[in-house]
């Protein structure tokens, strides 16, 4: 790049390597009204009516209202179809003339073809084809011990997300750090690849204290995994030519993350049920490794440039790092999610029909820290970064219902429900790798129950539509920005985020790569089997 001399290119990707992971590594999408198929079935309005083994997730006190032992195992199957129509165009540059973009003798101006449509390619590695698998195994007992209104849970819970994403196939720097021979995926600094999973082994205990009163805590300790793939700035890249980038990976693991929950139920008339339920903020902090292969633009003298490990005693994330494995950490979070739910019976008890409102703390979460134990020229580590995604807090309403009709000796229990969420990033800030749109649920389903076993099928659909976000504002060189007057904007006003930062975490530059168009949805399937003995 013209601007900058060879020197401050390493200087600036050794930086650069520390500060892709977050964007990269976050959950990938806010919840979904639902935690288990019985939920869904009732676009998530089941706080007050958690009556089965479900009720491990959605509300503990639930628990309370089971009789003998309950066994269930469900899940929910989430297909969430993305496409992104980048702003602006390919960047253009005389001196590196590219057969997707137009060249010009000014050098880096906005002469280029204009970028293509990109899809979310993914296939989770748990799921049906693109459906993510979210399962939840419940069992609901009183361990014989028959103490009137005590009774036990134990089971296996997940966030009800899509965190698996996949961009521009397999594009990506060589051994040598040569870039295929094709145009770069538009989100390239946002994520290429990307896999998140927390899932939450959990203990529950319920108790109900008289004939209106339920009361219930969940303990968890579970684990998380983060894998993702993404180019970051090697030097100020403005242009987001190829030679000025640098391709980074992390794949981390978090062995112990603890949750707990509790919730209450209380009927003060016969045909009237009101509900809460808390859930606390899970951090996961994991550890591993990250990998990085330069553009072979940033080589020095001929040789490529490559980030060695910092001494242990100097490493802050962990120690013995190695080149091509450098010890890497990854702070991510879910937020702290409070419920209230008032359901209301009829028609003798075979109808009824519930409004739950929740909310969801993600502002606290929207921070992500990363470190990375290397260095560049054995004397540059690379900086601790925070890297935030602009989310605000999520209000979700929900109404939904069931109807149950007599089917000989057994019964046939109807199901359906509607949600509706605010956007969960701030105006400006929506990303392939995170879903923030606002939303509208639908949601339906039925369960056969026999004597002892139930069976459970259902289905919906999430709404998001097409969002317009951001400009195409692409400052040329440091010093310029997107503010009415041509100069750089202070960062609390900005709307939305940086590239990874090609210089240090405090000097960000803001060079739009999220801005553009949106449309995206999710298909919703649902299916369950409780077995009571």
């Amino acid at each position: 790049m013209n601007q900058t001399s060879k020197g401050t290119r390493l200087a600036a990707f050794g930086v650069g390597c520390a500060l892709i992971a977050p964007a990269a590594a976050h959950a990938g999408g806010l919840y979904l009204p639902g935690i288990g198929p019985t939920a869904q079935s009732r676009g998530g309005a089941f706080t007050a009516r958690a009556d089965d083994a479900t009720a491990l997730g959605v509300n503990p006190a639930g628990l309370a209202k089971g009789e003998g032992t309950e066994v269930y195992i469900g899940a929910n199957l989430v297909d969430y179809a993305l496409e992104f129509t980048r702003r602006g165009v390919y960047d253009a540059d005389s001196n590196n003339p590219l057969p997707w973009a137009a060249t010009s003798p000014r050098g880096f101006v906005r002469w280029g073809k204009a970028y293509k449509p990109i899809s979310d390619e993914s296939s989770p590695a748990i799921g049906v084809g693109p459906f993510q698998a979210v399962p939840l195994i419940a069992v609901s007992t009183d361990l014989g011990l028959k103490v009137k209104g005590l009774r036990f849970g134990i089971g296996l819970i997940a966030p009800t997300a899509y965190p698996t994403r996949k961009f521009g196939g397999d594009y990506g720097f060589d051994a040598n750090g040569v870039a295929p021979d094709e145009p770069p995926p538009s989100v390239k600094y946002d994520t290429l690849e990307q896999e998140a999973a927390v899932v939450l082994p959990s203990i529950a205990v319920a108790y109900r204290v008289n004939d209106k009163l339920d009361v219930g805590a969940r303990f968890s300790a579970g684990v998380g995994d983060i894998k993702a793939r993404v180019m970051v700035w090697g030097e100020a890249n403005f242009g987001e030519l190829s030679d000025g980038d640098a391709e980074f990976a992390v794949e981390t693991k978090d062995n112990f993350v603890p949750a707990f929950g509790f919730g209450v139920l209380y009927r003060p008339i016969d045909n009237l049920e009101l509900g809460f339920n808390f859930d606390s903020q899970v951090n996961v902090r994991s550890k591993g490794t990250g990998t990085s292969i330069a553009s072979e633009g940033l080589a020095i003298g001929g040789d490529p440039v490559e980030i060695t490990p910092l001494p242990d005693d100097r490493a802050a994330c962990a120690p013995g790092g190695e080149v091509g494995a450098l010890k890497a950490c990854v702070d991510i979070g879910l937020p702290m999610v409070t419920t209230l739910g008032a359901r209301y019976t009829l028609a003798g008890g075979k109808a009824d029909v519930e409004l739950d409102v929740a909310y969801e703390r993600w502002s606290a979460v929207s921070d992500h820290h990363v470190i990375v134990d290397g260095q560049a020229l054995n004397s540059l580590p690379l900086s601790e970064t925070d890297i935030t995604h602009g989310a605000k807090d999520v209000i979700s309403v929900r109404l939904g219902g069931g109807y149950t009709l007599p089917v000989g000796a057994n019964a046939l229990d109807v199901r359906a429900g509607v949600a509706m969420d605010t956007a969960g990033v701030k105006d400006g800030w929506e990303r392939v790798d995170f879903d923030g749109a606002a939303r509208t649920t639908i949601a339906t389903g039925v369960a056969y129950r026999m004597n002892k076993l139930t069976l459970q099928l259902g289905g919906g659909f999430v709404h998001e539509g097409t969002r317009e976000v951001g400009d195409d504002c692409n400052p040329a060189m440091v010093g310029q920005g997107c503010a009415d007057d041509g100069g750089e904007q202070p960062l609390d006003e900005r709307d939305g985020p940086d590239p990874s930062q090609p210089l240090n975490s405090g000097t960000p530059f803001e060079s739009p790569f999220n801005a553009g168009t949106y449309t995206s949805h999710y298909v919703l399937v649902h299916l369950g089997a409780q077995y009571r003995f």
